[in-house]
């Protein structure tokens, strides 16, 4: 049975396009979430 370093695997592969993309769009998707909760509180109390 052979052993795998998974320590050495992450440290050697870098990230795919595919992950980039997840990353980003989880990015704006909590920004927008954000950016709505700021936008309501700054109009609530008008």
């Amino acid at each position: 049975m052979r052993t795998i370093e998974v320590n050495q695997i992450i440290n050697r592969e870098k990230l795919s396009p595919l992950q980039w993309l997840v990353f980003i769009l989880g990015f704006l998707v909590f920004f927008c979430d954000g950016l709505d909760t700021g936008i309501i509180g700054f109009i609530a109390p008008a």
